[in-house]
């Protein structure tokens, strides 16, 4: 198969041998896909500097199988300048589309909510409502997406000033069912997810809780590496 040149982001990057690279991309049309980027390395190698985590850019490979070979790259492309913290934050994004994409599945509405959710960060959003909205619409294109509207306890429409029990497995419940896997949430904050419009700072937070323990169970229990660097990014910055 040849693949001319389209855009791509690259989520994922790691050294292969002594002058090539194995990247791991999104692109717009055939959605994640594996590519070795061979002599990228060497000088003689036209525009292989380019080759960055999270780097907008036009891609060609060729090849069969789960590993393709880059052939061509081009950059029409301004590289965004997401810093600190919030690179930390693209990272999740990246590798949650790695773990939770299937190869060569195609996702175009997705590319578009990724390529928004890297420009909110860098413009200096508030990072915690973007990275909520970007986990339930990747939800919601994966098929994942919870019930939101109405109880599933009793079929009615969740109201605005009622508190729920977010059951992970289910959804919402009028009736309290103590577990880890039950979580307290307003109906206000259910309807904000629903439409994507999270803005106060408790809605964030209960939503947090609920994305966290619905993307764990897809995850099927293996703890993310860009969480693990937060964390630790968090504790050096408060220990200056």
């Amino acid at each position: 198969m040849r693949v001319t040149l389209h855009p791509c982001y690259i989520l994922h990057q790691r050294d292969y041998r002594e002058t090539s690279k194995l990247l791991e991309v999104f692109s717009s049309e055939h959605g994640r896909v594996s590519l070795v980027a061979r002599g990228v390395k060497r000088k003689s190698f036209r525009n292989g500097h380019l080759l960055q985590i999270n780097r907008k850019l036009d891609l060609a490979w060729s090849g069969r199988g789960d590993l393709y070979t880059l052939i061509n790259l081009e950059s029409g492309y301004p590289a965004l300048e997401i810093q600190g913290r919030r690179l930390l934050s693209a990272f999740y994004v990246n590798e949650l589309l790695m773990r939770l994409l299937h190869r060569h599945d195609a996702h175009p509405q997705l590319f578009r909510i990724y390529e928004h959710t890297l420009h909110a960060l860098q413009s200096g959003e508030n990072e915690e409502r973007v990275l909520r909205c970007f986990e339930i619409e990747l939800l919601k294109e994966l098929g994942y997406g919870p019930v939101l509207d109405h109880a599933i306890d009793t079929g009615r429409k969740v109201e605005p000033g009622r508190d729920y029990h977010f059951q992970i497995n289910h959804g919402p419940m009028e009736a309290a069912k103590p577990g880890k896997d039950s979580i307290p949430v307003a109906g206000n904050t259910l309807l904000a997810l629903a439409r994507g419009e999270l803005e106060s700072p408790e809605a964030i937070r209960q939503t947090k809780r609920i994305m966290r323990g619905i993307i764990a169970q897809h995850l099927g229990g293996k703890p993310l590496a860009s969480r693990k660097m937060y964390q630790e990014y968090l504790h050096l910055a408060g220990s200056e």
